[in-house]
């Protein structure tokens, strides 16, 4: 039985360039704020162009008579045990832009990179940006927060959560035609679907439970209690296990994805928000809301 260790540092190559995504929502500006006052992102304001991240909404002090503030991130500043480390990031370049809903959520990629889906949290629906065109080709109504997008092996179907209902809608990729799975569970937020294409799985924020669908009878088959607001998880390659954080309970759940049988509960940072899962080195990454990213090893 593989267990998670204890949280390791982590080692960055020179050549390798890490970028911390925050998940921004209504109040995203006082979270960089305060990851600003305690000194865990740097900045740097530069002009409209090649490594613009983010675009300063703040107001502005006496003198700047309305000009546009921009932002680079120079690096970030992580939590490895006891010690912080800084984190130095590559300039990215901004090739495009491309309107989509308002507040979009999340994004995910058809398997064969004709897609990009949106889910637009203040639009209630998904944006379809056609990577060949590069603009939005389609708009598709879900209802109040859509939020985690999944889609299936064969890039057919998209699935998202809608965190204003207990639904999955079920989105057609060739017609764009919306059927749901009713009932998954209160506030579903976050989804992954197994290598297979038999299984989903869903974060149900409000229940503090996973919910796992079976794709051919459009059924829950188990649910399993992780932990207080179940926000984001990863799936092994193998599909033999899920990781959990629980935003309100601090902690990380291991869970067994044939019967959902919660193998381990760890303690995190304040507020775990974001989770990974690196297959080449068998390390869960965790990010929180309050500063930090935690690396554990699994095995």
């Amino acid at each position: 039985m593989l267990l998670l260790g204890d949280p390791e540092r982590p080692t960055f190559e020179p050549a390798l360039r890490e970028v911390t995504v925050i998940d921004l929502g209504q109040g995203d500006l006082e979270d960089l704020d305060r990851l600003l006052d305690q000194g865990l992102l740097l900045l740097e304001e530069c002009e409209r162009g090649s490594g613009v991240l983010h675009e300063s909404r703040c107001p502005l002090e006496e003198g700047d008579r309305g000009r546009e503030v921009f932002r680079r991130v120079l690096g970030v500043v992580v939590e490895v045990g006891q010690e912080l480390v800084l984190v130095r990031v590559g300039l990215v370049g901004l090739q495009d832009l491309v309107r989509v809903g308002s507040v979009p959520k999340y994004v995910a990629a058809t398997p064969d990179g004709r897609y990009v889906l949106v889910s637009n949290w203040c639009s209630y629906d998904l944006s379809v940006v056609s990577v060949a065109k590069g603009r939005q080709v389609r708009r598709v109504p879900l209802g109040p927060y859509p939020r985690g997008i999944a889609v299936d092996p064969a890039g057919r179907t998209a699935y998202v959560a809608v965190m204003g209902s207990a639904d999955v809608a079920k989105v057609d990729l060739r017609t764009f035609r919306v059927r749901w799975l009713r009932g998954v569970g209160i506030s579903p937020r976050h989804l992954v679907i197994d290598p297979a294409g038999r299984y989903l799985y869903a974060t149900l924020n409000a229940e503090g439970r996973v919910a796992k669908v079976d794709l051919r009878s459009g059924r829950v088959v188990a649910k399993a209690a992780t932990g207080n607001a179940p926000r984001s998880m990863a799936i092994a390659p193998d599909g033999r296990s899920l990781y959990v954080v629980n935003y309100e309970s601090d902690t990380v759940a291991k869970v067994r994805t044939r019967d959902l049988r919660v193998l381990q509960t760890v303690r995190t940072n304040p507020d775990p928000i974001g989770i990974t899962y690196d297959a080449a080195t068998r390390q869960v990454r965790v990010a929180c809301y309050s500063g930090s990213l935690m690396v554990f090893r699994d095995g």
